[in-house]
């Protein structure tokens, strides 16, 4: 999985630097260089590293499993004035650490939104909870982890902004 994401974080930079850097199909290593030195001394403003963490946060709470680099490559394809480095940071959240925490709140969350007939979930279930069991719990699983998404990243919006305006 580390082997994946950075290949996919390494053809990301690499197509946010691809203009001119192509010539007679050889990369030019200095060029290289110095467009992902560009990149990372780019000065963004506190509002757009700030908007890159939440939608990096956003991304990585929601139920996609092993699609959060891509989404969040995609997104920031689509949205203009986000720090694209910040959008991969954010996704971090989804840590193996984290998401049994996140997958716990998000469901109950849901659960709670829904009012299904949907079972309680505890930690200890959740220790045996396997990708199969996913398709059965996704529906309150996604809804509360869009709202705890969206309650997550208003509060990195908020956090990141304060401390990088400093």
């Amino acid at each position: 999985m580390p082997l994946v994401f950075s290949l996919l974080t390494f053809s990301f930079i690499f197509s946010i630097m691809k203009k001119d850097m192509m010539s007679k199909n050889l990369i030019r290593k200095k060029h290289l260089r110095e467009k992902f030195l560009n990149l990372l001394k780019s000065n963004p403003s506190a509002k757009e590293i700030a908007r890159g963490i939440a939608l990096g946060v956003f991304i990585g709470i929601i139920p996609f499993y092993g699609l959060h680099t891509i989404i969040a490559i995609i997104l920031t394809m689509l949205i203009p004035r986000t720090n694209r480095i910040a959008v991969l940071l954010g996704t971090n959240v989804s840590m193996p650490i984290a998401l049994p925490l996140i997958t716990w709140s998000g469901y109950n969350i849901g659960r709670i939104i829904v009012r299904g007939n949907y079972p309680i979930l505890r930690w200890a279930e959740l220790r045996n909870l396997g990708y199969q069991d996913i398709p059965n719990l996704y529906e309150p699983l996604f809804l509360g982890s869009v709202f705890l998404g969206i309650v997550c990243s208003i509060i990195f919006y908020i956090l990141v902004y304060m401390t990088v305006k400093k």
